[in-house]
């Protein structure tokens, strides 16, 4: 069991996804595509909440 819990304390760190360039490494939302043009695709988002947090600096 001491092994199990060495293990995962080691290996958790490694175990991140990476993400898409044009997300900015960011988790990208949830679309289906609805329609696909020559230049573009027309993408219905799946509803997504947002959160947000301030960071102190300076304000001059």
């Amino acid at each position: 069991m001491m092994k199990l819990l060495l293990s995962l304390l080691v290996l958790v760190p490694f175990c991140y996804g990476d993400y898409a360039e044009f997300c900015h490494h960011q988790p990208c939302p949830e679309y289906t595509v609805v329609e696909t043009n020559q230049d573009f695709e027309k993408r219905e988002i799946v509803a997504t909440k947002w959160i947000t947090t301030t960071m102190p600096g300076n304000t001059s």
